[in-house]
């Protein structure tokens, strides 16, 4: 299913939100970035990204390098957020495990949560090889349809579930785009037991979906981590692929967030 563009800005928190947009980009390129680079990739003005980068960097967040005109994040920011993974998941952190499943399988790999009616993508690593279906991270798509937004459903009970496809519903001005709430239920009970689905066209024809649901000690926050590829270059490895993620999710097993206070 075609993804829904990232929410605008609201007055008041455009700074905010370029400066994490910074830090994202740093994430997907994962190399040093120039000014002009920067302000294409994000589409922001040239002046606008240039002072913004700056004052990243006087405030110790990002080092300049002189001699290329780059720009690069410091430790600064892994050093004050790195106890907030450690809360809630083992030490096998995500993006290992991901990047595991990436270098493995050579589909693309993401990692998803819940936003309101939606889930949103909130860290992708690409598919290496030619055949591959391309996601980014920051994009929305629906709950419902979806084999990922059904598997963040499957951890709500049935009432839960019914309320929030009927107000999907009524939000939705086209007839044709309503869901059937008895079908969308059936399909998310089927996931709720086993935490994993493994669908073909389901909502992008010829698309493959493998993901499993990890489970965080509050409901809002738990996660998909899954795998998506054209179908057949899903086939071939699919068993091993499904015995792949279900490892992944007893790996990340939570940790309580009692024991880390």
């Amino acid at each position: 299913m075609p993804a829904i563009a990232p929410y605008e800005s609201k007055p008041g928190i455009k700074s905010a939100e370029r400066v994490l947009r910074v830090f994202e980009l740093f994430h997907e390129r994962k190399c040093p970035l120039r000014v002009t680079e920067i302000a294409r990739e994000l589409d922001m003005p040239q002046s606008s990204t240039s002072f913004l980068l700056r004052s990243m960097a006087d405030q110790g967040y990002l080092i300049y390098q002189s001699e290329t005109r780059k720009y690069f994040p410091s430790l600064r920011l892994p050093m004050i957020s790195e106890w907030i993974q450690y809360t809630r998941l083992p030490e096998t952190g995500l993006e290992h495990v991901m990047s595991e499943l990436a270098e493995r399988f050579h589909h693309t790999v993401c990692l998803a949560v819940r936003k309101d009616l939606y889930y949103e993508t909130i860290a992708v690593i690409p598919a290496r090889s030619d055949l591959r279906y391309v996601m980014k991270p920051r994009e929305l798509r629906p709950l419902t349809r979806t084999t990922i937004g059904h598997l963040l459903l499957s951890a709500h009970d049935d009432a839960y579930v019914g309320r929030l496809l009927r107000r999907t519903n009524s939000l939705e001005t086209d007839p044709q785009k309503h869901v059937t709430v008895d079908t969308e239920l059936r399909a998310i009970r089927q996931l709720r037991v086993s935490g994993f689905a493994h669908t073909e066209s389901h909502a992008v024809a010829g698309v493959g979906v493998m993901a499993v649901l990890i489970r965080q000690p509050r409901i809002e926050e738990n996660l998909v981590l899954g795998l998506v590829a054209p179908i057949e270059a899903m086939r071939p490895t699919a068993e091993e692929a499904v015995a792949a993620l279900l490892s992944a999710r007893e790996r990340l097993r939570p940790v309580s967030l009692d024991a880390a206070s």
